[in-house]
């Protein structure tokens, strides 16, 4: 069986871009991207269970850079925190830009969609 299609490079992307964006007012465009992408959308498990803390962060009306937050909102959930926290600094290298989200965004849409038709 061949891989499934994602790029660790564009999850990492978003990520960092909200993550960088986010410690004091929200952008719009990272405001989108926090009601747009679903954890799901992800393909590293990692990914997903990071997003999810910073979407609960947000609906928390936190800024979702807030990495105390993220990291707390993580703990107790199905990804050693050790591991996130190694993401995370991965994802930070990337040093994404919110101005970009709107393209990474449709790019991670657009991989969930080929894994969906893969998988039906």
């Amino acid at each position: 069986m061949s891989e499934q299609p994602h790029s660790i490079e564009i999850e990492r992307e978003i990520i960092s871009a909200v993550l960088v964006s986010c410690c004091g007012a929200i952008p719009e465009k990272s405001a989108k991207a926090i009601e747009v992408v679903e954890p799901e959308d992800f393909h590293d498990h990692k990914h997903r269970a990071i997003w999810r803390a910073m979407v609960k962060v947000y609906q928390d009306g936190k800024p979702p850079g807030d990495l105390a937050l993220v990291l707390e909102a993580l703990a107790g959930g199905s990804v050693d925190v050790g591991a996130a926290r190694k993401a995370i600094g991965n994802a930070l290298d990337a040093v994404g830009v919110s101005s970009n989200l709107p393209h990474y965004t449709a790019q991670l849409k657009g991989y969930r969609a080929r894994r969906e038709i893969i998988d039906a």
